[in-house]
């Protein structure tokens, strides 16, 4: 069985985000007030990238395999 390499989410760029909340924003006037709603959303999140920009973490590593541990006593796989 091969083992898939480990892939690292690559958030928005702050841009893409200002982009995207003033698009929703424009929609909102053409289409439907609730987008100013989504606006607001996307522009909430821009804090979120921020700091995960300016303090950076190791990916954590996924626990180990435990196929045996998934056996039950009696010898049958649960």
């Amino acid at each position: 069985m091969k083992k898939e390499p480990e892939k690292k989410f690559k958030g928005p760029g702050p841009i893409r985000i200002l982009c995207g909340s003033a698009a929703a924003y424009w929609l909102s006037g053409i289409i439907n007030p609730a987008f100013v709603a989504v606006a607001v959303m996307i522009l909430l999140f821009f804090p979120v990238f921020f700091v995960d920009f300016l303090f950076p973490e190791e990916p954590s590593l996924p626990a180990a395999d435990n196929n045996d541990a998934e056996k039950r006593e009696d010898g049958d796989e649960a």
